[in-house]
């Protein structure tokens, strides 16, 4: 079964669409598994966020990377 159409274009539009390379090698479970992780994804804010991070010079200054608790 093919993916939905506008999972394909949710995909396309933010260039993700190769996440769909081996939607037919996966199981109906696995397919709605990754099809409710795409959705839940704000691919608006994660591309605010990520330029936020570049424009932000000292957001990147390896002083302020520490490791996860």
């Amino acid at each position: 079964m093919p993916a939905d159409p506008s999972l394909v274009a949710r995909l396309t539009s933010v260039g993700q669409e190769h996440l769909l390379r081996w939607w037919d090698d996966l199981d109906t479970d696995t397919q709605g598994r990754l099809a409710a992780e795409v959705e839940s994804i704000d691919f608006d804010e994660l591309d605010k966020l990520f330029h936020q991070l570049v424009q932000d010079e000292a957001a990147v200054s390896p002083s302020r990377v520490a490791p996860v608790e």
